[in-house]
């Protein structure tokens, strides 16, 4: 490396340096799947060294104070948001390069429902009320009863005993997002309409009688 300089009075002066250049810098890649508060990413390494050196060193900034210093690690980021992640390589060569990218870590969805309550002997019609931040969820998974289950968004289900019922409800969103809600429904005695008739000849009168079995036999309606 040569350089030449010339002052204002017209004197020239230059110098050369000699460099040896150990190789090229690698080339930081890699890549991750979906990522969502709370959740276990793996990023992985697809980095490469353009001189054909071995890459023998990577650090990993996540951004949220952690590091690591494995080739493809696992993390978990436990609140949604923007994160500036750095990554660093250096090769068998000498040589070092760092990457830079900002990593979106998903909000989780919020999964719930309606009611909390209702009565026996009915069919009980359940509303999804999930949401969600980022994304559009694009499955329901219900599950009310041993080996019951249901993908419907807001399905209808039979109590013929009154009790406490545990619902689970599981809804993912096209981001791969996952949120689980498991709560009680209280389910009321309610009446069992049950009648009879006679069987009279055409002409005459039906006489029918109400045989509606209500918890401690309260009025009906």
């Amino acid at each position: 490396y040569c350089v030449t300089v010339t002052n204002a009075l017209g004197c020239v002066g230059s110098d050369t340096a000699y460099f040896s250049v150990k190789g090229i810098a690698p080339q930081p890649r890699f890549s991750f799947e979906k990522v969502c508060q709370n959740d276990s990413t793996q990023f992985t390494d697809n980095s490469y060294a353009p001189d054909g050196s071995a890459i023998d060193s990577y650090l990993w900034h996540f951004g949220d104070g952690s590091t690591s210093d494995l080739k493809n690690p696992w993390h978990q980021y436990p609140s949604a948001g923007t994160y500036n992640l750095i990554f660093e390589l250096s090769t068998t060569a000498g040589c070092r390069n760092t990457l830079r990218k900002e990593v979106y870590i998903n909000h989780l969805p919020i999964a719930d429902f309606s009611p909390d309550r209702a009565c026996s002997n009915n069919w009980v019609p359940f509303t999804n009320k999930s949401t969600s931040v980022d994304g559009t969820i694009i499955q329901t998974y219900w599950t009310y009863a041993p080996g019951q289950s249901t993908y419907q968004d807001n399905p209808e289900v039979p109590f013929e005993k009154a009790g406490n019922y545990p619902i689970r409800l599981i809804v993912t969103t096209d981001r791969g997002c996952i949120d689980t809600l498991t709560k009680d429904i209280f389910i009321l005695q309610g009446p069992k309409a049950d009648f009879t008739y006679n069987h009279p000849c055409v002409d005459q009168p039906v006489y029918f009688k109400n045989l509606t079995q209500t918890l401690l036999n309260m009025p009906v309606d």
